[in-house]
């Protein structure tokens, strides 16, 4: 053989690629572990382009090419030995192609291990939640992030993904969610969700918990799922415009009339008595009989209005 006398990087190059692509694997082996000059990355990068992902295997593992090594298994169905390139290669693109492919083979809980190295980065969240999405593994999409909240460099993305799939997937536990981990949520993404699948009540918790109360009472008078009396009230009296509280008069005395004294005892530093009066006045007479008890209680105050309305 040439190469007995002479040794030139082309020859062994050449050398390996006829063992390859005979399927002589075991001289293969042999050869590039032995004393050699071939460009071993671009012989294996030949190999693998054209599907001897075999001979790819043994020429990656000879220099250490985890990243490429792992996808030589992927195309060989070895999906724990992918695995344990992809650790060995640590970076996020190996990790999304091994757990991708594990998750198109079902391999569930290999797809987790990578899936967990891949959502660390926040730049990456959108694409696992996309992938395990258009593959209708919607459970373990799920099951994913809940196991993300236990990483020890958990981000918010991670927090605020959950809780979007929550709404989507296990309503029930949306609120929990909300309560536990407020403080780790992207707010405003989370509301807009819980808002799209029409879970009112913990909408308005995130608001109320975001001190966004104008928000919190706007959805407790358009959504009666959301209404709680108690909320309502603790929100009513810090609403930035003022305006939502004499909106606030109108849907209690439509909505909830026998609830209108206990409103108004807690707006009743809040505002302008006339005006509320005013409101009573053209909504009807029951709508005057309702308020009685608010009247008499700002008698006090000795506005003409109040005098008059009490006076019919």
């Amino acid at each position: 053989m040439a190469r007995k006398t002479l040794q030139e990087n082309l020859l062994d190059t050449e050398l390996i690629y006829s063992y390859a692509k005979t399927n002589n694997l075991t001289d293969l082996e042999v050869f590039v572990n032995g004393p050699n000059v071939a460009n071993i990355q671009t012989i294996g990068d030949r190999c693998f382009s054209e599907g001897l992902y075999h001979a790819a295997k043994t020429l990656f593992t000879n220099i250490n090419n985890n990243s490429k090594l792992a996808l030589c298994h992927i195309h060989l169905d070895e999906y724990r030995e992918a695995v344990a390139a992809a650790t060995k290669a640590n970076n996020v693109s190996t990790w999304k192609h091994v757990c991708f492919a594990c998750l198109r083979s079902e391999e569930f809980r290999l797809a987790a291990t990578c899936g967990l190295e891949v959502i660390k980065y926040p730049d990456h969240v959108d694409e696992v939640v996309s992938y395990y999405s258009d593959l209708g593994y919607f459970d373990q999409l799920v099951s994913l992030f809940e196991q993300g909240l236990g990483l020890e460099d958990a981000h918010i993305g991670i927090f605020t993904e959950l809780g979007i799939l929550y709404t989507k997937h296990v309503p029930t536990k949306v609120m929990e969610h909300c309560k536990v981990f407020f403080s780790k949520l992207n707010v405003s993404k989370v509301v807009r969700a819980c808002e799209r699948a029409r879970l009112f009540p913990p909408a308005v918790y995130l608001y109320m918990a975001d001190k966004q109360f104008d928000n919190a009472v706007k959805v407790m008078m358009e959504r009666s799922p959301a209404f709680d009396n108690d909320l309502f009230l603790d929100s009513i009296v810090k609403v930035r415009n003022a305006e939502i509280m004499y909106k606030a008069v109108n849907f209690y005395l439509t909505t909830h009339p026998l609830l209108f004294s206990r409103l108004m005892e807690v707006m009743e530093e809040h505002v302008d008595h006339s005006r509320v009066v005013s409101q009573l006045s053209r909504t009807g007479d029951w709508a005057l009989q309702v308020g009685q008890d608010y009247m008499k209680s700002v008698q006090k105050s000795n506005l003409s209005p109040i005098n008059e309305a009490l006076n019919q």
